[in-house]
């Protein structure tokens, strides 16, 4: 019995080992460890999804960065470190010396701004449609950052004397308001030397010259003032015509005309010796019409008979017409 009951006791502590064992085993350690492999695949999820951000980021990087690098080798302004009243002042006037009637600049002020500064400056005048053209393009277009803000065109009719013969004229012009922004004194990298910028291909940049005056009258009421002392067809006379030269005469005299010459509102377009007659094509306030001067009857009459008699001298001047026996 003794031996019996120690073995039962034995099998007894041996099973409540056991049981405890698997009980730490299947409830403490076990879960312990489930949890600790479920936080490692958690992180491990986490760690891949940050990887793959960053990927992303790197990528998006990559392309701004790029963009970037792009964009600064294509800079083609050039924002200088230091500008003053006089020297926009000489640019400007650089620009204007031909085709303004008046050019009237007044400066508004100074403005800082994150990366540069600028001046601002009140621009207005009048001028040939071209030339402002022409100054509005190199500003637009030139090295040099200058911004065009606000512009207006109106179309004028503007009245002086011709230098040249002291008459009345009429200039067809436009007046302009705008306002010119001058950039300078930008943050580090965007100040660069004119020999660092890209050289831009001509076909890129806009037409240099305008395909159409829009501001130019096609109909006008009343005629421009003849300041060129040209040739009124309207008030002149035909002398005569001298091989491909026709002699007009009006109240300040006789004129020598040919094919492309200028007339008053036109030119001349045809010389006909055969009709005895001078045309010309006259353009009045968009109203093109054909001029022609010639002889009358009498006159044509007398014309012909001049310039016979002219040919018939002329061919009995030559040697093989005379007589072989009449002296020389």
């Amino acid at each position: 019995m003794k031996s019996r009951t120690i073995n039962s006791l034995i099998l007894v502590v041996l099973a409540l080992l056991v049981s405890g064992a698997g009980f730490y085993v299947t409830e403490i350690r076990q879960p312990a460890e489930l949890q600790r492999i479920d936080d490692a695949r958690k992180l491990a999820r986490m760690e891949k999804a940050r990887v793959e951000d960053l990927l992303v980021e790197e990528s998006l990087s990559a392309e701004l960065a790029e963009e970037a690098v792009r964009k600064w080798r294509a800079r083609y302004k050039y924002v200088p470190a230091e500008m003053e009243t006089a020297d926009i002042l000489q640019y400007v006037e650089g620009l204007t010396r031909t085709g303004f009637e008046a050019f009237n600049i007044e400066l508004q002020g100074i403005t800082p701004a994150t990366d540069f500064k600028y001046y601002t400056f009140t621009v207005t005048g009048t001028a040939y449609y071209a030339s402002l053209y022409d100054f509005v393009w190199h500003l637009e277009n030139n090295r040099e950052f200058y911004r065009i803000r606000d512009l207006q065109i109106d179309y004028v009719d503007v009245f002086d004397e011709n230098p040249e013969t002291g008459e009345r004229r009429r200039l067809s012009m436009v007046k302009f308001g705008m306002t010119l922004l001058a950039y300078f004194e930008g943050i580090e990298g965007l100040t660069a030397r004119r020999e660092e910028l890209m050289a831009v291909p001509g076909q890129l940049l806009p037409a240099g010259a305008p395909a159409h005056n829009a501001f130019f009258p096609q109909l006008r009421p009343d005629p421009p003032p003849n300041d060129e002392l040209l040739v009124e067809m309207e008030e002149a006379s035909l002398v005569s015509i001298i091989g491909s030269k026709a002699v007009v005469e009006d109240e300040r005299g006789q004129h020598v005309l040919e094919v492309g010459d200028s007339v008053y509102l036109g030119e001349v377009i045809e010389i006909d010796p055969i009709m005895i007659a001078v045309r010309a094509r006259l353009n009045k306030g968009g109203v093109v019409d054909i001029v022609e001067l010639s002889l009358d009857a009498d006159d044509q009459e007398l014309y012909r008979r001049a310039e016979g008699d002219v040919r018939l001298r002329s061919l009995d001047s030559r040697p093989e017409a005379r007589s072989p026996n009449s002296n020389p």
